[in-house]
């Protein structure tokens, strides 16, 4: 059998056997970018960054009971150190092209949102053996110099874990899933074409904070809308969920610096930001065509833009 340094040495070589060409797609930013437009999900290696600190992980799950939360484990460069309860994934499993060290024993449960570059999926052989991994502590490593880092890494995650009860809670939210309601988008689009109203007093209409005169309701009923469809004022719970993806990071940052306390970044804990984004994106569903993760994404991408603008009634 083998004896442990031995094991270690030739771990060494493997692990140093560097694959550029991985390296240069994991950090390009044209991939990165359209990496940022899908779901995170299971397999997927990210880099977890608040500002302060980063570091990466391998994506378990995503928690259904709610999609604001991750599922992940703390990943690190080789050159941190491991022990034996930790894996080595070679170069050629790896999506950075970089030897790295997954720190299984520390797996836990993060905010969505501190999620910041995406470096691409690990293959389905090396998602599996991450998955099945068990290691047990060998006293001999703990002579090993570098574990310290390894140790900083458990730290950060445990501070990013202990964010997730941070979170703005769900108020005013509804559980069912999204929907397009047609006679709402008919009956907005009648605001317009029968009335006249501009789009910001169809949405005021909509929203409850003005009402149609005698006249402009006998209008509506000759055009066939005598019944005004029934409007809540909750968005689904899809719209606050969906607000926490990666992909809006840019949008809250952005939005933060102008308007509020940079030194919150993405982390905005009074979810004004993020709140922001789904509102405007559920206002915008009255009036658009769809229906799922998708079709919210869609508003999401559409409404982004107005984000940073100074002059803003609903923050």
């Amino acid at each position: 059998m083998m004896d442990r340094k031995t094991e270690k040495r030739l771990i060494n070589i493997i692990a140093h056997q560097y694959q550029p060409e991985k390296s240069r797609e994991a950090t390009d930013p044209d991939a990165v970018a359209s990496r940022l437009e899908g779901p995170v999900a299971p397999g997927q290696l990210w880099e977890v960054d608040d500002r302060e600190t980063h570091a990466m992980a391998f994506v378990c799950e995503i928690p259904e009971d709610d999609r604001r939360l991750v599922r992940v484990i703390p990943v690190g460069d080789y050159d941190n150190g491991y022990d034996s309860r930790d894996l080595v994934i070679f170069p050629t499993g790896s999506p950075t092209g970089f030897p790295l060290i997954v720190y299984k024993q520390f797996e836990t449960t993060i905010p969505v949102r501190l999620l910041s570059v995406p470096y691409g999926s690990f293959d389905g052989r090396t998602i599996a053996t991450i998955r099945s991994f068990v290691g047990e502590f060998d006293p001999d490593d703990e002579d090993v110099p570098t574990l310290s880092d390894r140790l900083n890494i458990q730290d950060r995650f445990e501070r990013w874990h202990a964010q997730c009860g941070r979170l703005p809670e769900l108020r005013n939210v509804s559980e069912d899933g999204f929907t397009v309601s047609r006679d709402l988008s008919a009956y907005l689009e009648a605001l317009r074409t029968v009335l006249g109203l501009a789009s910001a007093q169809c949405l005021a209409v909509r929203r409850g904070t003005m009402t149609l005169t005698d006249e402009q309701e006998r209008r509506m009923a000759e055009a066939g809308f005598g019944n005004r469809p029934q409007i809540t004022g909750s968005l689904p719970r899809s719209f606050m969920e969906l607000s926490e993806q990666p992909r809006w990071r840019f949008v809250a940052d952005e939005y933060i610096d102008r308007h509020g306390d940079a030194s919150m970044s993405s982390f905005d804990t009074d979810g004004v930001a993020r709140g922001m984004l789904a509102r405007r994106a559920f206002t915008l569903a009255a009036r658009a065509n769809g229906t799922g993760d998708e079709a919210v994404m869609g508003m999401m991408a559409k409404v982004a833009g107005t984000m940073t603008e100074r002059a803003d009634n609903d923050r």
